[in-house]
């Protein structure tokens, strides 16, 4: 066994980390603060090469892993066909990556109900906080928890976060739910709508105990939406008044909120997507904002997924770009004599890669804000819709 480390944050990027390093040989410990197994969030996430290679590298089985989408189409408003063109693509749920990751990771190795709450570096080992009062000293330490990390809080000066202008409404829809000429129509597809403000993709995704079959899948809705900074306060404040800071957890949006959106889909979206979006049980909303951490290390600790690098959801690569933060770490630490090494390794050669999928997230969320509020908003002649549909969740770099 070459060390112990520390994982904080028992998410798919942390379980990615404590996988890859296991089979390079460390010994791996994961904190994850929720109380319970992170299941049954069931938002689509599009696969890439990388990932279903990131995936096979630690011994997950790549059967039956997802949905397989054969094309791309875009609809105008009042449901009619745009453009196609083929572009076959694996589509699979946050559930099956993580229920696939979570299965592999013994279960004395992932404590839940506990989180790291500070570090310190005392003579070459890290000396870790933990939420139940206890310090326990490691090798090194991951921060994988997330965008508002308490590891990288240590030695990064927290960020102002950099609201982008709209937010996202994600649903997720049994098929059972939609009337089957609804789902003729558009379910088997990647499909979208891109007015001037505004816009809309879906695709099917396995059902919520993981089915691929045609019958138990489910539909997922992602619609980006202009929201302004004093629409978004009300968007995050609760039934008791709380305004809450960066998001709002699902279960505390106001149902009246929630309506609106309804309402607002009925009118904004073509018929298709607005009759799949009053099926969801509970759509939630989070706000889109960016954020690239200055360093992803700090001697014997280091940043991965969203705490290092928080990217907008249109490249779809928020997966996979985790996975291969955790195996380019594992490589770094076995070709390097000492964990600070490996670790300014990792820094130099993630840090630019994940600046630049910032930037081609950042070049695709502004056409969520079209220029002219008045053109294309029947989502017929979007100028650069070639761009969108082509580069759209796909790891074309």
């Amino acid at each position: 066994m070459r060390g112990h480390i520390a994982v904080s944050g028992g998410s798919i990027g942390g379980l990615f980390a404590a996988l890859a390093l296991a089979e390079a040989g460390w010994r791996v410990t994961v904190f994850e603060k929720v109380r319970s197994a992170l299941s049954g969030r069931g938002a689509g996430i599009v696969t890439h090469e990388p990932l279903l290679k990131a995936l096979g590298s630690i011994g997950v089985s790549l059967q039956d892993i997802g949905v397989e989408v054969r094309s791309r189409r875009v609809f105008d408003k009042f449901g009619k066909i745009v453009s196609e063109r083929e572009f076959p693509q694996l589509v699979t749920s946050w559930d099956m990556i993580y229920s696939l990751l979570h299965a592999r990771l013994p279960r004395e190795l992932y404590f839940t109900d506990t989180s790291v709450l500070n570090w310190e570096n005392v003579a070459g080992k890290v000396n870790v906080h933990l939420s139940d009062g206890s310090v326990q000293q490691f090798d090194a330490l991951i921060g994988a928890d997330g965008y508002r990390s308490a590891v990288r809080s240590k030695f990064v000066e927290r960020p102002a976060p950099a609201y982008s202008g709209y937010v996202v409404w994600r649903a997720v829809v049994d098929e059972t739910l939609i009337e089957p000429n609804l789902r003729d129509a558009f379910f088997d597809d990647f499909s979208f709508f891109i007015p001037n403000r505004g816009q809309v993709i879906g695709y099917p995704i396995p059902g919520f105990h993981n089915e691929t079959n045609k019958g138990s899948r489910r539909y997922n809705i992602v619609w980006y939406k202009p929201t302004s900074h004093d629409e978004l306060v009300d968007l995050l404040t609760d039934e008791s008044g709380k305004v809450h800071e960066i998001s709002i957890p699902p279960p505390l949006v106001r149902r009246e909120v929630v309506d609106c959106a309804l309402m607002a889909a009925e009118v904004d979206l073509p018929w298709m997507f607005s009759e799949a979006f009053k099926c969801a049980a509970s759509p939630f909303l989070a706000p889109i904002y960016d954020y690239v951490s200055p360093r992803f290390c700090c001697a014997n600790v280091c940043l991965l997924g969203d705490a290092a690098a928080l990217i907008r959801p249109h490249v779809g690569m928020g997966v996979t770009k985790a996975a291969e933060d955790a195996l380019c770490l594992s490589s770094c630490l076995r070709a390097n004599r000492t964990i600070e090494e490996a670790f300014e390794a990792y820094d130099a050669a993630r840090r630019p890669i994940a600046s630049m999928i910032n930037a081609r997230s950042q070049r695709l969320g502004s056409f969520v804000q079209g220029e002219d509020p008045k053109g294309n908003l029947d989502g017929a002649s979007h100028p650069f819709e070639d761009e969108i549909v082509r580069l759209t969740a796909t790891a074309d770099f």
